[in-house]
């Protein structure tokens, strides 16, 4: 990996205090406020991961000059290590707060996502954007609002009526502890620094509460649903910024060595339902003015600053809406995803490091990792051997291997991808749909298992399990093997307003690695203080 390894600062006023922001390779210079100004000529970084070596050393970065790091003006850095790559994030999270889902009659509630998770619900609480009343659950104990199901674990009995949190330790105990155990097996050092609960909204956006320059970043009831300056914008109210908390609650200082992430309910958009029209394709700006790419779609599970340091993670729609169990995969694969997304990692695969990321295809076989929305939230499962599809099963973490779970059942893991695949052909990582040889497989060597998309006898199933090792029935007849160059649509959920089936679309599903072979080596974009693009 061919970091580089000097910088050059320019630095924005941010609540009083000046804070450095990346810009190209030459030389670090930082300051501090009411300190004279600190100029670094030379920044020896050995494991490149854009923290100065006499940084991690020494333990933090001397703000205040006087040649020690320990005052309270001083950032520290715990546990860094100039020869492995370190990670830190500053993680905060939505506290409790009603679901305040619109209505007007009972029925309006109990319906709601198909009735999971929402019986018994009544339409008498306070007024939403949009209506008059709110769906609650009415309560005498919190074992009222636990005993509904698997996804009010955490859930509390507040003012008689059953409210919820997003804070990650209460839904899904050990989620982002595994997130660190993998990065720490594949030789990096995440730093997760646990923050404090904010003020529950509805909705939390990168667009800010007021923006006279660029109105079209301004929060409005059109697209979050509510805004500033029809008082349900704001602390606590309906629609926050992520900036106004971050002003609020992040430690300016941090900026030169961390990143931040939110945990809330909804991002950017509060529901279809309510047919919010949000700007696009510019639907926020950065900080500098720069546009976030991204055209919000209601119940995203998180969107977060491509290269830089911003995330926010929002599931909602699947824990709290449709009633997903908050389990280990979804929880921290989704913050693992919205990770690689500050790290430079891409959906369908590669990096802004090395110039060959993909926002599209995605939905690829052949890219194993959680920045696939195919096992984002799931997870990649094992085989029982190579070449095997019966996964491998088990009832407890001891049965598994290092990196995975005992999941369902069966062991899986979290990660990003080790390998390119197909790994067999003359251009590794090249898997034509045109032209498909089902005998070869892709093989990788190992017993990972993987999910794609066919179409046999007039149906289109997707999600088909196949061995990443060994032979694959990409056509769907029954028979591994038999077909050397099938055609087939792989990733048909790719593109969803495809809706002939069989699908006419082929394309060339490239193969990417994210990480390893060694470990501490990656196609991390570590320099996240460069303009940041939005992805979800």
């Amino acid at each position: 990996m061919t970091v580089p390894k000097h910088t050059t600062v320019k630095l924005i006023a941010l609540t009083g205090v000046l804070v450095a922001l990346a810009l190209g390779p030459t030389t670090w210079t930082h300051y501090a406020s009411n300190s004279a100004q600190e100029t670094v000529t030379d920044c020896p970084d050995s494991d490149g991961d854009s923290l100065c070596d006499s940084w991690e050393i020494a333990g933090g970065i001397d703000l205040n000059g006087d040649g020690r790091i320990n005052s309270a003006r001083d950032l520290r850095l715990r546990d860094a290590d100039p020869h492995v790559p370190d990670i830190y994030v500053q993680y905060d999270w939505m506290s409790y707060g009603p679901m305040e889902n619109a209505c007007t009659v009972d029925s309006d509630c109990t319906a709601l996502w198909g009735n999971v998770g929402h019986a018994g619900e009544t339409c008498s609480g306070p007024p939403v954007p949009g209506s008059a009343k709110s769906c609650v659950y009415n309560c005498d104990s919190d074992d009222d609002c636990t005993s509904r199901g698997p996804s009010h674990v955490g859930d509390r009995c507040m003012q008689n009526r059953c409210q919820h949190t997003h804070d990650p330790e209460i839904v899904s105990p050990g989620a982002l502890d595994d997130v660190v155990k993998t990065f720490a097996l594949r030789g990096f050092n995440l730093h997760l620094v646990r923050g404090r609960a904010l003020p529950h909204s509805h909705v939390l956006s990168f667009r800010l509460l007021n923006d006279p320059a660029h109105p079209e970043n301004t929060i409005s009831e059109n697209c979050e649903g509510g805004s500033l300056a029809v008082g349900t914008g704001g602390l606590g109210q309906y629609a926050e910024s992520f900036y106004d908390l971050k002003a609020r609650y992040f430690d300016p200082r941090r900026a030169l060595a961390y990143r931040y992430m939110i945990f809330a309910h909804y991002n950017t958009n509060d529901g279809d339902a309510h047919a919010r029209t949000c700007p696009a394709p510019t639907v926020a700006l950065n900080l500098d003015g720069s546009p976030k790419v991204q055209t919000p779609i209601f119940g995203q599970s998180g969107i977060a600053e491509l290269d830089g340091n911003d995330a926010i993670v929002s599931l909602a729609a699947d824990i709290n809406d449709i009633g997903t169990s908050p389990h280990l995969m979804l929880v921290g694969g989704t913050f693992m995803h919205e990770l690689g997304h500050m790290l430079g990692l891409h959906h369908g695969g590669g990096s802004s490091l090395n110039g060959d990321a993909e926002d599209a295809p995605t939905h690829k076989p052949n890219y194993l990792s959680v920045m696939n929305l195919l096992y984002q939230k799931s997870g990649i499962f094992r085989g029982a051997r190579p070449g095997s599809l019966e996964p491998t099963g088990c009832t407890s973490d001891a049965e598994c291997f290092a990196d995975e779970h005992c999941f369902g059942g069966y062991c899986a893991r979290l990660d990003y991808s080790t390998q390119t695949l197909p790994s067999w052909t003359s251009w590794p990582g090249f898997l034509n749909e045109t032209d498909l040889d089902e005998l070869m497989g892709l093989g990788s060597g190992n017993g990972d298992i993987i999910l794609f998309d066919t179409a046999v006898d007039g149906a289109c199933p997707t999600g088909v399990p196949a061995p990443s090792d060994g032979p694959i029935d990409w056509d769907g007849n029954g028979i591994a093997g038999d077909n050397r160059h099938a055609s087939v649509d792989l990733n048909r959920m790719d593109h969803p307003g495809v809706v002939d089936c069989p699908s006419p679309v082929r394309q060339v599903l490239l193969g990417h690695t994210d990480w390893g072979p060694a470990r501490g080596q990656s196609v991390f974009m570590y320099w996240f203080r460069h303009t940041a693009y939005g992805l979800d």
